[in-house]
Order: C-alpha cells, then sequence, then structure tokens
C-alpha cells in the first residue's frame, strides 16, 4: 500500500485545484471572446455606411442640379420658345421683336440648351435644337448673310462679337446634330470676320488668304459717338471657336488647317496686350503726353483696347474695378481666354498654354467672385454673355487636374444660388445678380431704361446657362 504523501489530504486539494482551472475558464472566456472573426465587424460596418453616405450624397447632388437645370430649360422655353414655328423668339435689347435680324440673341439660348443636351441627351432637347437650326437655314434668313459672305458689319453680325456668337451657335449645332453644313458656316463665317475685322498682313494659310491677324481683331467699323478703332477681348469666344472647328476637321493635325494660325497670333495679341499680369507703362496714354504706370496685376484680362482713343486698355487708370454690371474685365472674357489656353495646350502640348490657363482660372476664383462662404461669380461687365463660355470652360478648363475643387465649386454654389434664391417669383425669370441675396438688386436693360434686366432673353439664358453647365459638369464627374 503506497504512502499518502499529502497527508490524507488529496481529495481536498483536487477539488481546490479544479474550482481553480475553473473559475481561470471563465476569466479568459472575455479575452477569447474580443479576440472572435465574427465579432469584428462594427468598425466594417461603420466604413461601409460612411461610403453608403457619400454615394447617397453625390447621387442627391445629381438630382437636385438635374430638377434644377431641367426647371430652368423649361423656363427658358416658357419665357422665348415659338413652339408653333419652331425656334426661339427674335428680340432686340431682350424683348420680343419679329424683325430682329441678328442671331447672337437667341444664341445665347442656344448654348445653355446644347450644354444641357451634353449633360442629358435629352431627346426633347435634342429635338428644340435641331428645330432652330432648320429654322436658320430655311427662308427666315439670307443664307449669305448668316455665312458672312456679305453685308458684315449689317444684318446679321452688327460687330465682331455678333459674328464670335454667330460661329459659336454653328459649332453648337455641330456638336449636336452632327450636320457637317453647320461646321461649313462656321468656318466661312470666321473666314468672313478674320478678312472685314482683321489686322496684319495677308498670307496664304493652307489656300486661304487671311490677314495673319498679328494685331489683333477690331470690334466694329460702325463706330458710336466718341468712340475710335478699338479692339476687345470679346475676339476670344471667335478664337475658341476657330480652334473647335480645327479641332473638329483635322483631329490630328489641327495646326495644318487654314484658321489655326491666324488664331493663334490674335490669341498672343491678347495675352500681350489684354493680360494684367504684370505692371506696365503706357506712354502717352490719352495723347496728352503723359504716360501711365499701372502697378496693379490680377491676371485678369481687360475688355477694350483704345475704345475711346486710349493708347492702350480702356480703364487701365481703374483696373481693379469689378462689380456688378459693370467693369474693366469680364467674366465671359475671362473664361474664354483660360479656354483658348486649354485648347492650344491640347492641341501643342505646350506646357506654357496650360499653365496659362489655369492661372486664369485662379485669377478667376480670386478676383471675380463675391466674397461669401459658398463663393459665387461676379455677373459683372456683360450679364448679356457673361455665362456664354461656361460650358466650354467645363470641358476645356475645369476639367484639367488642376484647376482644384474649389474652382469648381465655384460654378456649383453660383447655379444653386441662381437656382434656389434666384427665381423671380411667379415668373419663368432669374434674377441677374448672383450672390447671397439676388432679389435685393434692380438692374435694368438698357442702362437708362425702366426694363427689368431679368426679362430680357440673353440674360435669362446666361442665368440658365450656369445651371446647365453645373449639371454638365457632374454628369461628366469633374465636380
Amino acid at each position: 500500500m503506497k504512502k499518502d504523501l499529502f497527508g490524507g489530504r488529496l481529495p481536498a486539494l483536487l477539488l481546490l485545484a479544479a474550482l481553480l482551472l475553473a473559475a481561470c475558464g471563465r476569466a479568459a472566456a472575455p479575452a477569447e471572446t474580443e479576440t472572435r472573426p465574427e465579432e469584428s465587424a462594427p468598425p466594417a460596418e461603420t466604413t461601409e455606411t460612411a461610403e453608403t453616405t457619400a454615394e447617397n450624397s453625390e447621387v442627391r447632388q445629381l438630382e437636385d442640379f438635374r430638377t434644377w437645370a431641367d426647371t430652368a430649360v423649361e423656363n427658358l422655353y416658357a419665357a422665348f420658345w415659338n413652339d408653333a414655328e419652331g425656334h426661339f423668339l427674335r428680340t432686340t435689347e431682350g424683348q420680343p421683336d419679329p424683325n430682329a435680324t441678328w442671331i447672337w440673341e437667341f444664341g445665347q439660348s442656344v448654348f445653355a440648351l446644347e450644354t444641357y443636351y451634353q449633360a442629358t441627351k435629352s431627346e426633347d432637347a435634342l429635338r428644340h435644337l435641331r428645330r432652330q437650326w432648320a429654322y436658320l437655314r430655311s427662308s427666315a434668313y439670307d443664307q449669305e448673310k448668316l455665312k458672312g459672305n456679305k453685308d458684315l458689319s449689317g444684318d446679321c453680325y452688327h460687330a465682331q462679337d455678333d459674328a464670335a456668337w454667330g460661329a459659336m451657335e454653328f459649332m453648337a449645332f455641330w456638336r449636336a446634330t452632327g450636320d457637317e453644313i453647320a461646321l461649313t458656316y462656321a468656318h466661312d463665317l470666321l473666314v468672313n470676320s478674320y478678312r472685314h475685322w482683321g489686322t496684319g498682313e495677308v498670307q496664304t494659310f493652307a489656300g486661304t488668304q487671311l490677314p495673319d491677324l498679328s494685331e489683333g481683331l477690331y470690334y466694329t467699323k460702325n463706330l458710336e459717338t466718341g468712340e475710335s478703332p478699338f479692339k476687345s477681348i470679346y475676339a476670344a469666344p471667335m478664337a475658341a471657336a476657330a480652334l473647335e472647328y480645327c479641332m473638329a476637321v483635322c483631329p490630328a493635325d489641327p495646326m495644318s488647317v487654314d484658321l489655326y494660325q491666324p488664331t493663334a497670333n490674335l490669341i498672343s495679341w491678347l495675352e500681350t496686350n489684354m493680360c494684367r499680369k504684370a505692371p506696365a507703362v503706357y506712354r502717352n496714354y490719352r495723347g496728352d503726353g503723359a504716360d501711365l504706370t499701372v502697378t496693379y496685376a490680377d491676371n485678369l484680362y481687360y475688355v477694350d483696347y483704345g475704345r475711346f482713343g486710349e493708347n492702350g486698355p480702356t480703364g487701365a487708370d481703374n483696373p481693379g474695378r469689378i462689380e456688378v454690371n459693370g467693369s474693366n474685365t469680364a467674366l465671359f472674357g475671362n473664361m474664354a481666354m483660360a479656354v483658348c489656353h486649354a485648347m492650344l495646350h491640347r492641341i501643342t502640348g505646350e506646357q506654357a498654354e496650360l499653365e496659362a490657363a489655369r492661372r486664369t482660372a485662379r485669377a478667376i476664383r480670386s478676383k471675380e467672385t463675391h466674397p461669401l462662404t459658398l463663393p459665387t461669380y461676379i455677373n459683372d461687365r456683360d450679364q448679356g454673355t457673361n455665362a456664354s463660355m461656361v460650358g466650354y470652360f467645363v470641358r476645356y478648363v475645369l476639367s484639367l487636374d488642376e484647376p482644384a475643387t474649389r474652382e469648381r465649386k465655384i460654378l456649383l454654389n453660383t447655379a444653386k444660388v441662381i437656382a434656389t434664391k434666384g427665381r423671380v417669383a411667379d415668373t419663368p425669370y432669374y434674377y441677374t445678380v448672383w450672390d447671397s441675396d439676388p432679389a435685393s438688386h434692380t438692374v435694368y436693360y438698357p442702362n437708362n431704361s425702366r426694363t427689368l434686366a431679368y426679362t430680357c432673353q440673353p440674360r435669362l439664358a446666361n442665368c440658365v446657362h450656369m445651371i446647365t453647365a453645373a449639371l454638365l459638369m457632374i454628369q461628366l464627374g469633374i465636380d
């Protein structure tokens, strides 16, 4: 018989050991539970919820802007579309006039609608655009005048800017319908405009005789009282239309097209003489022998050059004037120059052109916006054209890897303000000031009239275009 080494206490010790093991097992259980894979799911659920929230926010943004754009286009139709005849109303100074001969005023409506079509691919929008194009090509217009083959500075195109909007209009019809006849109209009008308002030595470019535009384009030959022959940033939209034409007809080599080199020369002249990117001295500025030294530099562009006989940009003595319905710079012109540089970069690959486009976009953000928590564009010099370039601006400038998000947000902010705060109650119109309280401003057009500016077709169209361009930006995924 073996000796009890624990002095008869073995059963008690065994019982104590069993109790201790059980207790240890219970103490270890929580740690084991915390490390089970199936119980680490809550953090994954949190991530998934955040992603879903972001996706829902994007969906809501798209839905909001689509609703606002749909409404804006319907308002444009309600105010200025003649459905019986299938065209936007002819207007003079924005008001219906069946005898109006120029096409630029309803051209602003075409720009807004075509941008909407590119954003939505709406069959109804395309139907309206096709009807408008058919109307222009009908007996309602002298086709030779539309193409600028005769009577420039006359019925259809009083000044160079009217022809610029016409060329842009034809390019819009081409983008929407693919009709190459629209390209022919754009080309003919641009060639005739360069010949009529152009400067420099006449040369042969790809078989076409044209002035080289080394000294820019004149704005008008129909001078008003007090005006001298002058040049203007209104040439920039024409240059953008010309570059787009070159890329359209010869994508592989746009520089081989007849319009390319004169257009590049024109852009160079505008950049050199109109951009406020460095201090400058203008000799004998007012013709009285006195020089004008300008130290102001903001990288925006003056509107006119020598309009009242100045030897330099008009308004160089007050360049910082940037305000609603009156400035020495203009939103459309600054956007147009950014677009032209971005187009030249796309064609030539030149880094300097890319930097000029980016620089201008930054300047618009820093100098041409209302200083709000959510900044919006200032509808400054020409409320009837200030959004005319915004569709191009989205496609060619805001689509670059820089500008940054804050440049893009300005367009969204502006469109939202117009859509949510800018509606004129019980009308199809929008107020033409895009700050935090649009209704608090009373703007007349013409300025010496008592006609409310928001009732004018080009001004309504430009409000609508801001909204449709914002939708296009979201649809392209660059917001």
